[in-house]
């Protein structure tokens, strides 16, 4: 039992570390050649 929640634990920080980086466009999105990011609006514009 331990050892599947480490694994289940594991498998979604694995994912949620992925999101934080699509997120701060630190990865390519798959599909995209560029980034959209101009487009968001923002506080500061």
């Amino acid at each position: 039992m331990i050892e599947y929640r480490q694994l289940v634990m594991g498998a979604v920080g694995s994912n949620m570390g992925a999101i934080g980086g699509i997120l701060k466009n630190q990865l390519a999105l798959p599909g995209r050649s560029r980034s959209t990011r101009s487009r968001w609006p923002t506080a500061r514009s």
